[in-house]
């Protein structure tokens, strides 16, 4: 973007294909055309002032570690922007004396839950297309390797059925590494994001204190369990306990994840214990679902919310079934 203000020449090169970042407090001088702050604006102004929305991160470590979590968040933001526009353009970011980190992007209207609540009688065509708009963004994170790791509705926002944008990849990372069947590969335990939205695998993991190392499991279909609780949840139906096996059998989840899914299935013993807790956490997912109003995507939300990692759909499966509930079929 060019910079016509005269003072800034000696600070910025006036050339449209080059990057520079910009202290918060000068940003309305630097880019009237984007961000601007009341007092610079007059009636007799022509500039453009955008909404932003603002994020902020405060935490106890070293300013340093923030701006690394930050600096990854923008590299997805300006990848993603530019494929499929399934998030934000990114305006800004600065530090601040308080350790606190501000990243400034376009404002994409409400989250997902808010938008539930003030149109609370979405039409049958409306919700299809919003649960199809919303797939094809977490399919395109699938289709870029990305593993968004806290999906919520609160990360998920909304302009109208049709214009759906994902945001905070504070906790997302990338994968390249493939299985077959019950062989999962080895990731590394990364920060756990919101407890109630998990999949039962990861709040095995979060119920037990002091748990740190690589856990055996499929993060790509930890996110479509968790888009299955943020649809439950925008319906109106109460999820708590919804991804948790119960304290007592924690055992028997972590040997999954730690030694191997065929560990505890081929053990006849092991196996008919996890068979019993599986299916009772599978029957109160289960009586949930038939509470959705919108009873023509149960049988995709059921197989998003299946308990056990093998039989779980992948983000594909359930991307074919929102075209096909808004009639694209090839």
């Amino acid at each position: 973007m060019e910079i016509k203000k005269f003072p800034y020449r000696k600070h910025f090169i006036s050339d449209i294909n080059n990057k520079i970042i910009v202290p918060l407090f000068q940003c309305s001088k630097a880019f009237p055309g984007i961000y601007g702050v009341k007092k610079h604006l007059g009636k007799e102004t022509k500039h453009i002032t955008y909404k932003c929305f603002e994020k902020g991160i405060k935490s106890s470590m070293p300013i340093m570690f923030d701006f690394l979590l930050i600096y990854k968040e923008i590299k997805y933001y300006r990848q993603l922007s530019k494929i499929n526009n399934i998030s934000p353009q990114i305006f800004y970011f600065s530090s601040r004396k308080d350790k606190k980190i501000m990243i400034g992007t376009e404002h994409c209207g409400l989250n997902l839950k808010d938008f539930m609540l003030q149109n609370p009688d979405l039409s049958s065509r409306d919700m299809k297309l919003l649960f199809y708009n919303v797939i094809k963004a977490f399919h395109t994170l699938k289709e870029n390797n990305i593993v968004h790791n806290d999906i919520k509705p609160h990360n998920i926002l909304i302009k109208s059925s049709e214009e759906v944008k994902i945001i905070d990849y504070e906790n997302s990372f990338r994968i390249t590494k493939t299985y077959k069947d019950s062989d999962f590969p080895l990731y590394w335990l990364s920060k756990i994001a919101t407890k109630q939205y998990i999949s039962p695998e990861l709040m095995t993991i979060r119920s037990i204190k002091n748990t740190e190392g690589y856990i055996r499991y499929d993060p790509l279909k930890s996110d479509v369990f968790s888009l299955g609780l943020c649809f439950l949840d925008i319906f109106g139906i109460e999820i708590y306990n919804l991804n948790y096996f119960g304290s007592n059998y924690d055992i028997h989840i972590m040997e999954m994840l730690t030694i191997s899914y065929d560990y505890i299935i081929g053990d006849s013993l092991r196996n008919l214990s996890y068979k019993l807790l599986r299916e009772e956490l599978q029957n109160r997912i289960n009586n949930k679902i038939q509470e959705n109003l919108y009873d023509y995507l149960n049988d995709t939300i059921r197989r998003m919310l299946e308990v056990d990692m093998v039989e779980r759909v992948t983000m594909d499966e359930v991307y074919k079934d929102a075209k096909f509930h808004v009639g694209i079929f090839n």
